[in-house]
């Protein structure tokens, strides 16, 4: 495991994204793994962007249906969703970074899913126009208090260095479910790939096979579970439909 000292030693960009609670803290602690935006985050990629959490204050009860949504999420991907580790939320601080692999449309997604196996669950995480694929997280010990702005901006080189000194890795055994999405974007042969595949799929719809479906699991743990996957195929249907 990389020591802070070392992190320290190579300097990170200064690029940074302020999100709300409780999605920029599950962002940073790797349960959160697609981040949506109604603007294109531009590469190259992969890139580092520093996560800020914004001051606006979630209620008990947001919290608590956002983190309903991510215990389904993970029990339909065949996990045990009530295993996950939540942290904590707080405000108006820089909370670490994440690695960008790529940004892409949800049918680019969707493709990467069924060529990379993929688990489709991962549609369900942002209904926006542009999804960065987030991986690698890095959480700071303690949050590093600051004021955030509008889209991606950039931290003062000071503040960047003092902060990567207090970078630790997030432990992959506290989210069982972590993605490389930078070595799926290599074996699906990159965005271009995935772009050409969807145009050939959407003249051939009527021909195409059915998109792999999640394995259904059981019991009453597994209804929310059951819930998601079926959004996943009405999804599927209405875009080939």
């Amino acid at each position: 495991q990389r020591s802070r000292q070392e992190m320290a030693a190579k300097s990170l960009p200064c690029d940074a994204l302020t999100l709300h609670q409780p999605w920029a803290s599950l962002l940073v602690s790797n349960i959160k793994r697609v981040e949506g935006r109604s603007w294109r985050i531009r590469g190259p990629f992969p890139r580092i962007l520093w996560i800020h959490a914004a001051a606006r204050e979630p209620t008990p009860e947001e919290i608590e249906g956002v983190e309903e949504q991510y215990r389904a999420l993970y029990e339909a991907e065949g996990l045990d969703g009530t295993a996950l580790e939540f942290p904590k939320y707080p405000l108006s601080c820089l909370l670490g970074c994440v690695t960008v692999a790529a940004v892409v449309t949800k049918p680019q997604l969707r493709r990467l899913c069924a060529v990379a196996q993929l688990p489709e669950t991962l549609l369900l995480e942002s209904d926006s126009q542009y999804l960065a694929l987030c991986q690698t997280p890095r959480k700071m010990i303690l949050p590093w208090r600051c004021a955030g702005k509008m889209r991606v901006w950039t931290l003062p080189r000071r503040d960047t260095d003092g902060a990567t000194q207090q970078l630790d890795d997030v432990d992959a055994e506290s989210c069982p479910n972590h993605m490389d999405f930078h070595a799926a974007m290599e074996a699906a042969g990159g965005l271009d790939r995935l772009a050409e595949e969807n145009e050939e799929r959407g003249r051939q719809a009527a021909k195409s096979k059915s998109p792999r479906r999640a394995k259904k699991p059981r019991g009453e743990q597994g209804e929310k579970a059951r819930e998601v996957i079926d959004l996943v195929e009405a999804e599927e249907e209405e875009e080939h439909g």
